[in-house]
C-alpha cells in the first residue's frame, strides 16, 4: 500500500506531479526558498517561468557563491535585486523580507547606476519580518533609497521582527505604532536623533528582545 503511494505522489512512473498543484501552492513552496533559488526554477517549464513573481518572501543575500571576483559578484548581485524587485507582482503583500549586502568598494553607485534601480525599501502591511544588514557602513555606495528606512515602517501593524543593520534612521515624527514588535535589533544604525529611537521603542508595547549596538547621531 505504501509502495502506491509512494510511485503517485512521488512520480516514479514519469508523470509531472507538480503541476497538478495550483499557481498558488507552487508559489507558496518557492516562498521557503532562497530567492535566488526560487527564480531559477523559470528555466525548467513554461508554466514556472513567473511563479517566483508571487512569492511571499523575498532573501536576497550577496553570498559569496555569486562569483568568485568580488567586482563581477557585485554586478550580478545588483542586477539581481533589480531584475528581483522589478518583477516582483506584489512587493505589498511580503510576509518576510532579507536583505543582506557587503559592499567593499565604492563604486557600488556606479553598479547600481549601470541598472534602472530606482527601488525604495516599502514595506507592505502584511509584513512579518524585516531583516536588512548592509555590511560596510551607510558612508559606503549604498543610495540614499535602500538604506533609509521608509516612514511607512513605523506602522506596520503585524511586524514582528525587525532587524536592522547599516541603515539610517530618520527623524520620526510621527507616531510610532509596532503593536506585535517582539524582536527590535539595530546594529551600527544611524540617526537624527536619540528622541526618534525612544518613540521607536515605546511605539513596541510587546517588545521582548531589544539589542542595540553602536547606534550613532548623523545630521542630515
Amino acid at each position: 500500500m505504501e509502495a502506491k503511494y509512494t510511485s503517485k505522489i512521488g512520480g516514479s512512473d514519469g508523470n509531472d506531479r507538480l503541476s497538478f498543484l495550483p499557481d498558488q501552492i507552487i508559489s507558496h513552496i518557492l516562498s521557503f526558498m532562497e530567492t535566488k533559488y526560487a527564480v531559477g526554477t523559470a528555466v525548467l517549464s513554461r508554466r514556472l517561468e513567473d511563479l517566483w513573481t508571487r512569492v511571499s518572501n523575498l532573501d536576497l543575500d550577496d553570498a559569496p557563491e555569486w562569483e568568485h571576483a568580488i567586482d563581477e559578484r557585485e554586478w550580478q548581485f545588483w542586477r539581481f535585486v533589480d531584475k528581483v524587485l522589478g518583477q516582483h507582482k506584489n512587493l505589498n503583500a511580503l510576509s518576510r523580507f532579507r536583505f543582506h549586502v557587503s559592499v567593499r568598494y565604492n563604486h557600488s553607485f556606479e553598479v547600481l547606476g549601470s541598472t534602472s534601480f530606482k527601488r525604495e525599501l516599502v514595506f507592505g502591511p502584511p509584513i512579518e519580518e524585516i531583516d536588512i544588514n548592509i555590511d560596510g557602513g551607510t558612508e559606503s555606495g549604498i543610495p540614499q533609497c535602500l538604506r533609509c528606512i521608509p516612514e511607512n515602517f513605523y506602522t506596520l501593524k503585524n511586524l514582528k521582527v525587525a532587524k536592522l543593520s547599516g541603515v539610517v534612521l530618520g527623524a520620526i515624527n510621527l507616531s510610532v505604532f509596532l503593536p506585535s514588535v517582539k524582536i527590535l535589533q539595530l546594529s551600527h544604525v544611524k540617526m537624527k536623533d536619540f528622541e526618534s529611537l525612544g518613540r521607536l521603542i515605546s511605539g513596541c508595547p510587546a517588545l521582548e528582545t531589544l539589542h542595540l549596538e553602536t547606534c550613532k547621531l548623523q545630521p542630515f
